[in-house]
Protein backbone atom coordinates (compact mmCIF):
# COMPACT_ATOMS: atom_id res chain seq x y z
CA UNK A 1 0.00 0.00 0.00
CA UNK A 2 0.78 3.49 -1.03
CA UNK A 3 -1.14 5.14 2.18
CA UNK A 4 1.71 5.64 4.55
CA UNK A 5 3.20 7.76 1.39
CA UNK A 6 0.72 9.72 0.71
CA UNK A 7 -0.07 10.74 4.33
CA UNK A 8 3.56 11.19 4.96
CA UNK A 9 3.83 13.66 2.24
CA UNK A 10 0.43 15.32 2.31
CA UNK A 11 -1.29 13.93 -0.68
CA UNK A 12 -4.46 13.78 -1.47
CA UNK A 13 -5.79 11.04 -3.38
CA UNK A 14 -8.90 11.08 -6.26
CA UNK A 15 -9.90 9.15 -8.91
CA UNK A 16 -12.25 10.12 -12.34
CA UNK A 17 -13.68 6.97 -14.21
CA UNK A 18 -16.02 4.45 -12.75
CA UNK A 19 -15.06 2.36 -9.57
CA UNK A 20 -18.00 0.26 -9.89
CA UNK A 21 -16.59 -2.29 -12.36
CA UNK A 22 -13.69 -3.16 -9.92
CA UNK A 23 -14.01 -5.85 -7.77
CA UNK A 24 -15.44 -4.94 -4.41
CA UNK A 25 -12.20 -5.65 -2.02
CA UNK A 26 -10.34 -3.12 -4.60
CA UNK A 27 -12.96 -0.71 -4.22
CA UNK A 28 -13.11 -0.72 -0.75
CA UNK A 29 -9.52 -0.31 -0.88
CA UNK A 30 -9.45 3.02 -3.27
CA UNK A 31 -12.34 4.42 -1.32
CA UNK A 32 -10.59 3.60 1.88
CA UNK A 33 -7.21 5.71 0.30
CA UNK A 34 -9.28 8.46 -0.53
CA UNK A 35 -11.32 8.64 2.62
CA UNK A 36 -7.91 8.35 4.59
CA UNK A 37 -6.18 11.36 2.52
CA UNK A 38 -9.30 13.86 1.94
CA UNK A 39 -7.94 16.39 4.08
CA UNK A 40 -4.47 16.23 2.86
CA UNK A 41 -3.77 19.41 0.94
CA UNK A 42 0.12 19.74 -0.84
CA UNK A 43 -0.77 17.77 -3.65
CA UNK A 44 -3.49 15.90 -5.33
CA UNK A 45 -3.02 12.98 -7.28
CA UNK A 46 -5.48 11.50 -9.61
CA UNK A 47 -6.03 8.46 -10.55
CA UNK A 48 -7.66 7.19 -14.27
CA UNK A 49 -9.44 4.65 -13.39
CA UNK A 50 -11.92 2.75 -15.72
CA UNK A 51 -12.26 6.42 -17.27
CA UNK A 52 -12.73 7.51 -20.67
CA UNK A 53 -13.58 10.90 -21.85
CA UNK A 54 -16.69 10.26 -24.35
CA UNK A 55 -18.29 8.08 -21.22
CA UNK A 56 -17.21 11.39 -19.01
CA UNK A 57 -18.87 13.86 -21.53
CA UNK A 58 -22.57 11.52 -22.25
CA UNK A 59 -22.36 11.69 -18.59
CA UNK A 60 -22.07 15.21 -18.36
CA UNK A 61 -24.57 15.97 -20.76
CA UNK A 62 -27.11 13.56 -19.20
CA UNK A 63 -26.56 15.90 -15.42
CA UNK A 64 -26.81 19.09 -17.49
CA UNK A 65 -30.12 17.79 -19.59
CA UNK A 66 -31.59 16.57 -15.96
CA UNK A 67 -30.95 20.42 -14.51
CA UNK A 68 -32.72 22.08 -17.51
CA UNK A 69 -35.91 19.37 -17.39
CA UNK A 70 -36.00 20.32 -13.84
CA UNK A 71 -35.79 23.79 -14.06
CA UNK A 72 -32.16 24.18 -11.96
CA UNK A 73 -30.72 25.48 -15.20
CA UNK A 74 -31.93 27.17 -18.11
CA UNK A 75 -30.32 26.21 -20.96
CA UNK A 76 -29.61 29.53 -22.86
CA UNK A 77 -27.23 29.76 -19.94
CA UNK A 78 -24.78 27.03 -20.47
CA UNK A 79 -21.53 27.82 -21.44
CA UNK A 80 -17.78 26.31 -21.66
CA UNK A 81 -17.47 26.37 -17.97
CA UNK A 82 -20.55 24.99 -17.35
CA UNK A 83 -19.70 22.08 -18.86
CA UNK A 84 -16.24 22.07 -17.51
CA UNK A 85 -17.49 22.54 -14.26
CA UNK A 86 -19.80 19.28 -14.37
CA UNK A 87 -16.99 17.10 -15.44
CA UNK A 88 -15.38 14.30 -12.64
CA UNK A 89 -12.69 17.24 -13.43
CA UNK A 90 -14.41 20.06 -12.56
CA UNK A 91 -12.43 20.76 -9.44
CA UNK A 92 -9.18 20.31 -11.00
CA UNK A 93 -7.11 23.00 -13.77
CA UNK A 94 -6.89 21.47 -17.14
CA UNK A 95 -3.89 19.80 -17.91
CA UNK A 96 -0.93 22.20 -19.36
CA UNK A 97 1.25 19.34 -20.63
CA UNK A 98 0.71 15.39 -21.17
CA UNK A 99 3.52 13.16 -21.84
CA UNK A 100 2.76 10.16 -23.50
CA UNK A 101 5.01 7.61 -23.41
CA UNK A 102 5.86 4.11 -25.56
CA UNK A 103 5.97 5.65 -28.59
CA UNK A 104 1.91 6.11 -28.64
CA UNK A 105 0.83 8.76 -30.90
CA UNK A 106 -2.89 9.30 -29.81
CA UNK A 107 -5.00 10.65 -27.15
CA UNK A 108 -6.72 7.17 -26.38
CA UNK A 109 -10.06 8.72 -25.61
CA UNK A 110 -8.18 10.23 -22.52
CA UNK A 111 -9.50 13.72 -21.11
CA UNK A 112 -10.89 15.18 -24.35
CA UNK A 113 -12.84 17.91 -23.26
CA UNK A 114 -9.72 18.73 -21.03
CA UNK A 115 -7.09 18.51 -23.64
CA UNK A 116 -8.42 21.09 -25.81
CA UNK A 117 -5.06 23.18 -24.63
CA UNK A 118 -2.52 20.83 -23.57
CA UNK A 119 0.76 20.55 -25.32
CA UNK A 120 1.36 17.05 -26.02
CA UNK A 121 4.97 15.48 -25.48
CA UNK A 122 5.37 12.14 -27.09
CA UNK A 123 8.17 10.23 -26.64
CA UNK A 124 9.30 6.06 -27.24
CA UNK A 125 10.53 5.33 -23.95
CA UNK A 126 7.95 3.03 -22.21
CA UNK A 127 6.47 3.90 -19.14
CA UNK A 128 8.84 1.64 -16.72
CA UNK A 129 11.93 3.16 -18.15
CA UNK A 130 10.34 6.90 -17.59
CA UNK A 131 13.20 8.65 -15.44
CA UNK A 132 13.48 11.84 -13.92
CA UNK A 133 15.77 12.67 -17.22
CA UNK A 134 12.73 12.32 -19.62
CA UNK A 135 10.77 14.47 -17.67
CA UNK A 136 13.24 16.90 -17.71
CA UNK A 137 13.75 16.75 -21.12
CA UNK A 138 9.63 17.05 -22.01
CA UNK A 139 9.29 19.85 -19.42
CA UNK A 140 12.22 21.66 -21.09
CA UNK A 141 10.26 21.13 -24.61
CA UNK A 142 7.34 22.07 -23.09
CA UNK A 143 9.10 25.57 -21.81
CA UNK A 144 10.13 26.36 -25.31
CA UNK A 145 6.64 26.32 -26.98
CA UNK A 146 4.27 29.20 -27.71
CA UNK A 147 1.62 28.66 -26.71
CA UNK A 148 -1.53 30.37 -28.24
CA UNK A 149 -4.78 28.80 -26.11
CA UNK A 150 -6.55 28.45 -29.72
CA UNK A 151 -5.36 31.71 -31.16
CA UNK A 152 -3.77 32.29 -34.20
CA UNK A 153 -1.60 34.90 -32.55
CA UNK A 154 0.20 36.51 -29.39
CA UNK A 155 2.03 33.53 -28.05
CA UNK A 156 2.38 33.14 -24.58
CA UNK A 157 5.34 31.39 -23.41
CA UNK A 158 5.73 28.47 -21.33
CA UNK A 159 6.96 29.38 -17.69
CA UNK A 160 10.06 27.85 -16.28
CA UNK A 161 13.24 27.32 -16.81
CA UNK A 162 13.13 23.25 -15.87
CA UNK A 163 16.83 21.90 -15.24
CA UNK A 164 16.80 17.88 -14.62
CA UNK A 165 18.80 18.98 -10.97
CA UNK A 166 15.47 20.77 -9.95
CA UNK A 167 13.57 17.89 -9.97
CA UNK A 168 13.27 15.86 -6.55
CA UNK A 169 10.82 12.70 -7.48
CA UNK A 170 11.85 9.49 -9.09
CA UNK A 171 8.43 8.91 -10.72
CA UNK A 172 6.48 12.13 -11.67
CA UNK A 173 2.82 10.68 -10.89
CA UNK A 174 0.84 13.49 -11.80
CA UNK A 175 2.88 13.99 -15.56
CA UNK A 176 2.74 10.26 -15.86
CA UNK A 177 0.05 8.93 -14.48
CA UNK A 178 -1.73 8.60 -18.03
CA UNK A 179 1.27 6.72 -19.22
CA UNK A 180 1.30 4.70 -16.23
CA UNK A 181 -2.75 3.26 -16.69
CA UNK A 182 -1.43 2.77 -20.08
CA UNK A 183 1.54 0.34 -19.42
CA UNK A 184 -1.07 -1.54 -17.03
CA UNK A 185 -3.48 -2.21 -19.15
CA UNK A 186 -1.21 -3.30 -21.83
CA UNK A 187 0.87 -5.27 -19.80
CA UNK A 188 -2.96 -7.37 -18.21
CA UNK A 189 -3.90 -7.65 -22.15
CA UNK A 190 -0.92 -9.45 -22.83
Amino acid sequence: SELPTLMKNDIRLSVIGDLGRFPPRTRAAVQGAMDATHRNRHMTLTLALDYGGREELVKTVKRLVEDVTAGRLSASTITEETLSARLDTGDMPDPDLVIRTSGEKRVSNFLLWQLAYAELFFTDVRWPDFDRAELARALREFTLRDRRFGATTSPVSARADIEEDALSIKRPPLAVAYAAATELVTRAKG
